[in-house]
């Protein structure tokens, strides 16, 4: 019981202040390096999940904590099967420009996962994750941002380790509540 008093306030919390987020990832590029070689490629359109706690807030300016899971997505060459994607967590910074348009900032760490569609194993890590982007409110509750979002890894098989990063341009529909 005790417990309880102490999880469901939490949960109430965190569900008070939240805001949750979809994007449409377009536009993207999937660019890998060894020592100066490597190639760069198109990667398909991808969705993202994710989900923003505010933290604060100091005059126009808002503050928190949140994170994002990316469905799997492939590259745009025919013939490839490689599929990948990061998870991320990060802080961010939100200025309330007018009450008709904001600037939000995202940087954090990106996990890669799920590196899928090659020959051998394949051990991936993390790196940097950025994002900047530009919000327009419908409502108190809804909003449409769109910007650009970088995540950064590395591939680690038998041939050596590969530097990974994820470009691309996102729109997002997000829900406050």
């Amino acid at each position: 019981m005790r417990k309880l008093l102490i999880v469901v306030p939490l949960l109430l919390s965190v569900s008070l202040f939240g805001q949750l987020r979809v994007s449409a990832d377009v536009g993207g590029t999937f660019k890998i390096e060894q020592s100066g070689d490597g190639g760069e490629s198109d990667a398909k359109m991808g969705i993202t999940l994710g989900y923003d706690y505010g933290i604060g807030s100091s005059g126009a300016i808002d503050y928190g904590a949140g994170g994002e899971y990316q469905l799997n997505r492939g590259l745009d060459e025919e013939g490839s099967e490689l599929e990948f994607g990061f998870t991320s967590v990060y802080g961010f910074g939100k200025y309330n420009i007018s009450p008709a348009m904001y600037a939000v900032s995202r940087v954090g760490y990106a996990a890669m996962y799920n590196v899928s569609g090659v020959e051998g194993d394949i051990d991936t890590s993390g790196g940097v994750m950025w994002s900047i982007g530009f919000g327009y409110p419908f409502n108190e509750q809804m909003s449409f941002e769109g910007g650009y979002a970088s995540n950064a890894g590395t591939m680690d098989s038998g041939g050596g380790t590969w530097d990974a990063t994820y470009a691309r341009g996102y729109f997002t529909f997000n829900y406050s509540f």
